[in-house]
């Protein structure tokens, strides 16, 4: 009899598989109970999840901030209700589009572009922490937003999604444009009374020498007169009388004029200049009719702007090149056109006479300065700044180009 013919030992293995077979069974039974449990475990971590989503989406819905999550080319991803009221879209109008061309310009009011916004926050993400943009309404009305930018990264550090949540500063940057407005103001105006107090002191020192001397002379003369019997002497005198008296009225006019200049208001009409200039260097040839005098007037000037100021120009401009000519042999005056690099029209007179060291050209348009000596070229030092506040009343320019005792070319444009 072999060993598996023990009726003994085929029970006892019965037994045993029987058993095993109900350890089996049991964890079987444990095993489908705690595959159930894991069921309702991983049911209600989803019902928690689905409920906490809802909850921050309502939380982040309520959230009275623009909030936008965007793909790095600045696609948008999400955007919670706050900015759809704002920017006044739909949720199927921003979703999906980007950002650039919908909630921002392609270019702000600078003309500077924001086609690469999106790339250049992607790349250096803490250059753009806060940043502050020019924003589009969907009626076309510009605001400015202040925001505050996270970019989300991959294990590798790439960006995977850049969050943005904006608030408007619209108010806060007129406010303070409005007072960049005003320091400026504040700021010119500044300028502007130091630039009078200066020409006021300038001007009380003109005045306090310059008068002194037809005063002088008026005074002098008449003390002579009291005393004085031949007719001769005393026609002499009367003579001069009058000539201080005729230069204190010029003096005194020239001063009028200079402080006119900025305050009349402009009648804008067809100036010919060139008829103006024929008619100054006319009248000025007949006061002094030995001198030699070679002038060239181009035909046809005609410019916009008012008659009675550039008159005052141009008188000013061609006494000044008759004046400091006036030690030349033969006097040569042009008054004629040329183009700057624009090819706008500039206006130049220009003489032989006496010049200036270039390097003091800043002096020559301030009120009562003078390059030359009293004794060499009268005047009252405002001829200059009167024409310079001329050509600043038209909205031109002027500027010159000397050599001392080769002449000087006066340019202005309007």
């Amino acid at each position: 009899m072999t060993k598996s013919d023990d009726p003994q030992k085929q029970d006892n293995d019965l037994d045993a598989l029987r058993t095993r077979i109900v350890e089996l069974e049991q964890a079987k039974a444990k095993s489908d109970t705690q595959v159930i449990e894991l069921r309702k475990l991983q049911l209600a971590a989803e019902t928690a999840r689905k409920r906490s989503e809802s909850a921050y989406r309502n939380l982040i819905d309520e959230v009275g901030s623009i909030i936008l999550r965007c793909e790095p080319d600045g696609t948008i991803r999400f955007c919670n209700r706050f900015t759809l009221s704002f920017f006044g879209f739909k949720r199927e109008n921003l979703l999906g589009k980007n950002v650039v061309g919908t909630l921002l310009p392609q270019q702000n009011s600078n003309g500077q572009s924001n086609m690469d916004l999106f790339e250049r926050i992607a790349a250096k993400p803490d250059n753009f922490l806060t940043h502050e943009t020019e924003n589009l309404l969907r009626n076309g009305q510009r605001v400015w937003i202040s925001w505050s930018i996270r970019v989300v990264c991959n294990e590798y550090g790439n960006a995977e999604e850049i969050i943005c949540v904006g608030n408007d500063i619209t108010n806060r940057k007129q406010q303070e444009d409005e007072l960049k407005r005003l320091n400026q103001s504040l700021s010119e105006h500044t300028e502007e009374l130091t630039r009078a107090n200066q020409e006021l002191n300038a001007f009380t020192r003109t005045v306090a020498h310059d008068l002194r001397r037809p005063l002088t002379s008026i005074s002098g003369f008449t003390q002579l007169l009291e005393h004085e019997t031949r007719p001769d002497y005393v026609q002499q005198y009367i003579h001069r009388i009058l000539n201080a008296c005729s230069t204190m009225n010029d003096m005194i006019q020239r001063f009028l004029d200079f402080a006119r200049a900025p305050q009349a208001p402009l009648e804008i009409t067809d100036v010919d200049l060139t008829s103006i200039a024929q008619k100054l260097l006319l009248d000025f040839q007949v006061q002094e009719p030995e001198r030699q005098v070679h002038a060239f007037i181009q035909p046809e000037m005609i410019v916009k702007g008012d008659e009675d100021l550039l008159r005052q120009l141009m008188q000013n401009l061609l006494e000044n090149a008759w004046k400091y000519s006036s030690k030349n042999t033969a006097t040569r005056i042009e008054v004629a056109t040329t183009s700057d690099k624009t090819g706008k029209t500039v206006y130049y007179v220009r003489d032989n006479g006496a010049g200036f060291d270039m390097t003091h050209v800043g002096q020559l348009f301030k009120p009562f300065s003078r390059l030359h000596e009293h004794a060499s070229f009268e005047g009252t030092g405002i001829g200059l700044a009167t024409v310079a506040r001329i050509v600043e009343r038209h909205s031109g320019k002027i500027w010159v180009e000397a050599k001392q005792g080769e002449g000087a070319t006066f340019f202005f444009s309007l």
